[in-house]
């Protein structure tokens, strides 16, 4: 008996210092990260994330109440980063054109940088943005902030943006979103082939994103 609890003792995680927690917060989020995207999010458990830490489930719900929590968090902080680089260019750059070009390049770049949680939010068959988006009945912008999703809050400075280069003459006439939609996707799927296309993987990444984002753009400027 005294052995078998001498064990229990030596195995037992290590609990963080106090001021540490959110370095456990952050291996958690690595672990999940790496699970969700070789098992899918539906496949992986709260406890397969513990045993990949090296925790016990009370453990983690100290940092996260649920499996979903924990999406939304590798969600959020890749979104946010997204979102806030997105402000300082417009804050920046007073050239309404000039800040969507920069916009798309750092979104495509940032793409690449972050290509784990990118794969895991844009490119995996889960589809996990519009799936918590359903179970949480995001409808709208207002919806996602209440909910705490910073997603659509990127999309929506993007839309914002274009709808401006709109006003002011220097993108054809037509329904925001639409064009919101068109630019994003000619973005993201620069993106996909860059991180996973060995043919561009070793390709000079300055020249065919400015050249992309060039064509995309020339071809929605006003005539």
């Amino acid at each position: 008996m005294k052995s078998q609890r001498a064990l229990k003792k030596i195995s037992a995680p290590r609990r963080k210092a106090r001021g540490e927690g959110y370095l456990r917060r952050e291996e958690i989020l690595a672990a999940a990260r790496s699970l969700f995207l070789k098992e899918g999010v539906d496949r992986v458990t709260i406890r397969a994330i513990c045993g990949k830490v090296g925790i016990t489930p009370p453990a983690l719900y100290r940092h996260f109440k649920d499996k979903r929590e924990i999406v939304l968090a590798i969600c959020n902080e890749t979104f946010g980063r997204l979102l806030q680089r997105f402000r300082q260019i417009r804050a920046a750059e007073p050239d309404p054109l000039a800040a969507l070009k920069q916009m798309m390049d750092t979104y495509v770049r940032f793409a690449i940088a972050h290509q784990d949680e990118y794969r895991l939010l844009f490119m995996s068959k889960d589809l996990l943005m519009l799936e918590f988006a359903e179970q949480l009945e995001i409808k709208s912008d207002d919806d996602a902030i209440r909910a705490g999703i910073l997603g659509p809050l990127v999309l929506r400075e993007l839309a914002e943006h274009v709808g401006l280069c709109i006003q002011r003459g220097i993108l054809r006439p037509g329904d925001p979103a639409t064009l919101t939609e068109a630019i994003w996707s000619c973005g993201h799927g620069l993106a996909s082939l860059l991180i996973t296309h060995p043919h561009f993987k070793n390709r000079p990444h300055d020249q065919i994103i400015a050249a992309a984002m060039d064509m995309t753009l020339n071809g929605l400027l006003k005539r």
